[in-house]
């Protein structure tokens, strides 16, 4: 009978080890890649409806990337970046600490519907924000724009 409980126990250790490496092995794939990189990108885009290309994308979004020539479209608004850097150490974070060591981003032209005439003076009041306390430290090193 214990016999019988260590073989169950045992079985289950390994398929909760597995499953942690195949979701360790799944993140890495999805953002320590350019391949996986670029399909999170494309799916992010998806989800929010927006319409994305871009000329060239070097990188990954876990260690750090450069996009050149980058559009995004949503409803009537547009946008265009010639270059977009980010560099950043994902292991910080580990530390409760968000460390980015460049941001830059360069060339933006934002492109918006025309203005239309307001019918009416809107009588909604703006809504007082709550403090905001951040649950991790951010450093940013270098910002370029």
């Amino acid at each position: 009978m214990i016999g019988r409980l260590l073989r169950v126990a045992r079985v289950a250790l390994l398929l909760v080890t597995l499953t942690a490496v195949a979701i360790v092995a799944g993140a890495w794939a999805a953002l320590g890649t350019r391949a996986g990189s670029v399909w999170t990108l494309q799916q992010a885009a998806g989800q929010t409806g927006a319409d994305l290309s871009y000329a060239s994308f070097t990188g990954s979004l876990l260690h750090g990337f450069e996009i050149q020539d980058l559009d995004a479209a949503l409803d009537d608004t547009s946008v265009h970046v010639q270059q977009l850097v980010l560099r950043w150490s994902a292991g910080e974070l580990l530390r409760a600490r968000l460390h980015v060591s460049e941001i830059g981003v360069h060339g933006v032209t934002l492109i918006t519907p025309p203005e239309q005439a307001p019918t009416a003076e809107p009588s909604i009041a703006v809504p007082a924000l709550p403090a905001l306390r951040l649950a991790l430290a951010v450093d940013v090193d270098r910002v370029e724009l």
